[in-house]
């Protein structure tokens, strides 16, 4: 991949944690920089599960689905939101160890935001009342970390490999015309187990990541410039109406008003 130069448009968020925690499953459009101090992290990330050691550091996709959980008590950790629009999408996560030369970068990174939000923050932009070398430190990082080949995304358990190829199966059916049971045979497990799996790993049931990932599909389309008829047909709704209660509920808003924010001009 030819580097090319990094400028932050923005950091939208950072947040940095000790303690147990998980954190729900969501999306968004911001890419998410994480890095692990100590303990280990669980990241559910599409179709993949892997853990994160110390020194690990994560750079992915947006709207792209993850959650994140501490595995071993307490987990120190720092994620920082990222718009930018110099970072090739590349369809995947990328994952890397830090060299010592780049631990040294991320602890100075972590310092200067510790100094300049000393209690955290999650939420609002935070570059204009942070120190110019948090951006200069972090636009480093995430150069190098672009240049470096990135290790694929692991799948750790036997759990992870059933996760995976359930995600795999409901993404080349997303009209909808899959049933848990079918799913369930297809991954050569139980119903019940599956539905174990899929509440470790997402936080919630199989048909309502099933329903999400339809619906992400919903907005990429009407992105593209797809009626919201279209989509409804596309994606095996059983009606405009069922569509519109259930992206409404998802996302905040009616099909029609994220079309006429989001098509193209």
């Amino acid at each position: 991949m030819q580097a090319t130069a990094i400028h932050l448009r923005s950091l939208c968020g950072y947040y940095r944690r000790r303690a147990p925690l998980v954190f729900p499953g969501h999306s968004h459009t911001a890419r998410e920089f994480k890095y692990i101090l100590s303990g280990h992290l669980e990241v559910t990330y599409d179709n993949s599960v892997l853990c994160l050691s110390p020194g690990d550091v994560m750079l992915t996709e947006p709207d792209v689905f993850h959650r994140e959980r501490t595995l071993d008590g307490d987990c120190e950790y720092v994620i920082l939101q990222l718009l930018t629009d110099d970072i090739p999408v590349l369809g995947h996560a990328r994952v890397m160890h830090l060299s010592n030369k780049d631990e040294a970068l991320a602890a100075a990174l972590c310092d200067e935001l510790a100094r300049a939000l000393p209690d955290g923050v999650y939420g609002g932009e935070l570059l204009p009342v942070a120190a110019p070398c948090i951006a200069k430190l972090l636009e480093i990082l995430l150069y190098r970390l672009c240049c470096a080949e990135g290790a694929p995304i692991p799948t750790e358990t036997p759990r992870g490999r059933i996760y995976r190829h359930a995600i795999d199966l409901m993404k080349t059916r997303l009209d909808g015309r899959l049933s848990l049971p079918e799913i369930a045979k297809a991954c050569a497990v139980s119903p019940t187990l599956l539905k174990n799996v899929f509440r470790e790993y997402t936080g919630h049931g199989v048909a309502q990541h099933y329903l999400g990932m339809r619906l992400e599909a919903v907005r990429r389309l009407l992105s593209e410039g797809q009626t919201v008829r279209e989509a409804t047909d596309t994606l095996g709704f059983s009606s405009q109406s069922y569509l519109t209660q259930c992206f409404r509920r998802e996302c905040g808003c009616t099909p029609s008003e994220y079309r006429k924010k989001h098509r193209p001009s």
